[in-house]
């Protein structure tokens, strides 16, 4: 089904400003779909032209996982101005079945890796226009990513 599966090789894969499309668990893996992609870096193994662009529609597999935690912020405000951040601990369960259904649209920013752990934050654009900020922390053994092609006319 894919032409290109790298594993637990992400120096060349930026997640940053991608949006995550669908999610779904296969037994101990949890699934993230893309479809638009996301950026592989110039200059490297996957990608040696000069440009960083955009992959076709992807995917990346954290298998056997394991969910530290899940939190989505969101801003109270009074007359305009912000208050304060509530910080709410959420299920894996409910965050995948608001992206699945379109309620929420994630957006990565940052993420990273070290050892067996992956920490993703970005945005969550909500039905309301309303951002809300998450940060999902989980441990898995191995990441895999996954596309066809790297579409040349997409540059960062």
């Amino acid at each position: 089904m894919w032409n290109y599966i790298v594993k637990n090789d992400c120096n060349a894969i930026c997640l940053h400003d991608c949006q995550v499309t669908g999610m779904h668990v296969d037994g101990k893996d949890l699934i993230l779909d893309f479809a638009d992609g996301f950026w592989m870096e110039s200059n490297s193994e996957h990608n040696p032209g000069e440009n960083t662009v955009r992959t076709s529609a992807s995917q990346i597999r954290f298998a056997n996982f394991e969910v530290e935690t899940l939190y989505v912020y969101k801003e109270i405000r009074m007359f305009g101005k912000k208050v304060m951040t509530t910080r709410n601990e959420m299920t894996l369960q409910t965050f995948i079945d608001n992206v699945n259904s379109k309620v929420w649209k994630p957006e990565i920013i940052h993420n990273f890796r070290k050892s067996r752990t992956s920490l993703l934050n970005g945005w969550i654009s909500h039905q309301s226009r309303q951002y809300l900020e998450f940060e999902f922390s989980m441990y898995s053994e191995d990441v895999s990513y996954f596309w066809n092609d790297l579409c040349e006319d997409r540059i960062w």
